[in-house]
């Protein structure tokens, strides 16, 4: 057996770890004493990454389907340089995802991430069905129009690898943020208001299903944070992680996920097709664009108004 670094400075794992005061001074991620940070010295490099035996190539190996970096932004891009090549060679299919709650583009040029979990479209979903707001995990989100909302969308897809682009893990809520239920549910930031009042909860849920709709037809990955399929509510974390409402689940709400993830899973161009804006309002709130590949094409239209706007569509040369 040999000392840790914390038990002797003579341990070969001392140099892993920065110590300001050893043993019970070092640096660990936002304080968090239970989560010291690593170094990046070649040592730790090889245990991370320097052979089949690793740690980035042995959970591989044994079947899981690929990684999900953490706070990835907090190694350097030079540490996800040399990791890429031994996650690839222990499986050229395995995915690596990193947890980046801004431009990602930097780490997504094909020699580091393979793609981001998307807050980019958190936010915009939000601004687009919120309008102006405060959210406790992304700070600041400004409303926007249809138009605005167009012109986020297509910012992210000019940044983006098309690869990355068409990956993106397109998420509405995780452990880190609220529920999406909790987030589009009117009403001061208490359960009185957002988790108990039925007239808040009903606006809640009739954005939630257009942000489904939203969700489950734009390019990307779309994820969900379990139980929001099932209405599950709740602030942010700890209050995100509440268990699966086994008992309470929202009926109309999950078949209206159901309905709307079998046309995705059956039609590949809500998958990968092209994605063109065909029509915005400004003033009545509605916006529609069409997703089209060789097999087949579609129209998405929303309207985020409390009452109903017919639509004239161009479709010109995008359908």
């Amino acid at each position: 057996r040999q000392d840790g670094a914390y038990e002797s400075q003579d341990s070969p794992y001392y140099d892993w770890y920065t110590f300001s005061q050893w043993p019970d001074a070092y640096e660990s991620w936002w304080g968090f004493t239970s989560l010291p940070v690593l170094t990046e010295i070649q040592a730790v490099r090889d245990f991370i990454y320097g052979d089949a035996r690793s740690v980035a190539s042995w959970w591989i190996s044994l079947g899981a389907a690929g990684w999900r970096l953490d706070v990835a932004p907090d190694k350097s891009h030079d540490f996800w340089q040399g990791f890429r090549p031994q996650v690839k060679a222990a499986d050229t299919d395995a995915v690596i995802l990193g947890e980046i709650w801004d431009d990602a583009s930097p780490w997504i040029l094909g020699d580091e991430l393979d793609t981001t979990m998307n807050y980019r479209f958190r936010r915009a979903l939000f601004g687009f069905l919120n309008g102006d707001s405060s959210d406790p995990n992304q700070g600041t989100i400004r409303g926007l129009s249809p138009d605005q909302f167009n012109s986020v969308l297509q910012s992210i897809a000019e940044d983006y690898p098309l690869p990355a682009y068409q990956s993106a893990m397109n998420l509405v809520g995780s452990h880190d943020t609220q529920r999406v239920l909790w987030a589009l549910t009117p009403g001061a930031r208490n359960r009185a208001e957002r988790e108990f009042d039925d007239q808040n909860l009903a606006q809640g849920k009739a954005k939630l299903k257009l942000l489904a709709i939203l969700q489950m037809t734009m390019p990307g990955a779309p994820t969900i944070y379990y139980g929001d399929e099932a209405g599950l509510t709740g602030d942010t974390d700890p209050d995100d992680r509440r268990p699966f409402p086994w008992d309470a689940i929202d009926q109309d709400l999950l078949s209206h996920y159901q309905v709307l993830t079998g046309l995705r899973n059956q039609y590949s161009f809500l998958r990968t097709g092209s994605f063109d804006r065909l029509h915005t309002h400004n003033r009545n709130g509605t916006y529609a664009y069409g997703r089209k590949d060789t097999t087949g094409a579609a129209v998405v239209a929303v309207n985020r108004d409390i009452v109903a706007h017919d639509l004239a569509i161009q479709l010109g040369g995008c359908l």
